[in-house]
């Protein structure tokens, strides 16, 4: 769909040169336009960079001919590239050359722009901007939070070790645990949030991600409330029996989790063929 888009476009506005007249006129016609200009058939530059609000001639007369030596471009024909990173603007993009008299007409497109013009996605920048905004508070708070924790159970375990409690009362030990195992968790909930929706460095499969960080999650919460489980049992026992209910209570919903977390797991892999 794209490529038929971008054919049919250059060819139904009979575009067969850029210069500093016609260049305003071309991106006015063409909004998905973020870069043209022209090579010879040597592939040496022979006009400027022309952008929508500028024009650079820096690269002026310099040979373009390491871009096109892996293609073939067909003199009868519009060649059409795969999507890109462009390295003069920094956005993902699909380069259109057309043969002209005397060379080629090289013309960058924003892969984005593209899409909204097709309709084959909806992007509302002001909401997306809050979006990742409010992604943005949410992620590092939960990152403080982690941090929090680390300090936390870090300075539990000092002092009980300097005051020597844990010589009196085994039980102090598990709170630390307790503590940093819950601040895993929390930072990598956190750092997936701003991997995935601040700064875009994640582009696995998103459901692969998500179950990912969904066992990891359910998994430093299960170890957390084992070892409170742990716990529990230890002080019932050096107290009073009678309460070793709550603590069967709470081992019963340990191992609920368990199997709801096996269960997920092997649906999971069902599901990817594995």
């Amino acid at each position: 769909i794209i490529e038929n888009f971008m054919r049919s476009t250059i060819e139904l506005n009979d575009l067969t040169h850029v210069d500093e007249t016609n260049a305003k006129s071309i991106f006015n016609l063409l909004r998905s336009l973020e870069l043209v200009y022209m090579v010879d058939t040597q592939f040496r530059q022979v006009t400027s960079y022309f952008y929508k609000e500028k024009r650079d001639d820096i690269t002026l007369g310099l040979s373009k001919g390491h871009l096109f030596s892996k293609i073939k471009l067909n003199p009868d024909s519009i060649f059409i590239s795969n999507p890109y990173i462009s390295s003069h603007t920094g956005n993902m993009c699909i380069t259109a050359a057309r043969p002209v008299e005397g060379g080629y007409l090289i013309l960058d497109f924003k892969l984005l722009d593209i899409l909204k013009s097709l309709s084959l996605i909806e992007l509302n920048q002001p909401f997306n901007h809050v979006s990742k905004l409010i992604y943005g508070l949410i992620g590092f708070a939960l990152l403080l939070m982690a941090l929090v924790l680390l300090a936390f159970g870090a300075k539990v375990s000092i002092s009980s070790f300097i005051s020597g409690s844990l010589l009196h009362d085994i039980g102090s030990i598990f709170t630390p645990i307790i503590a940093i195992t819950l601040a895993l968790a929390i930072f990598d909930l956190a750092r997936t949030i701003l991997e995935r929706e601040v700064f875009y460095k994640n582009y696995s499969e998103s459901e692969e991600v998500e179950d990912k960080v969904l066992s990891k999650f359910l998994t430093s919460i299960i170890i957390a409330l084992s070892i409170e489980a742990l716990m529990v049992v230890f002080k019932i026992t050096l107290s009073d029996f009678s309460n070793m209910l709550y603590a069967l209570y709470l081992i019963g919903g340990i191992s609920l989790l368990i199997l709801s977390l096996g269960a997920y797991k092997w649906v999971s892999l069902k599901r990817n063929g594995t």
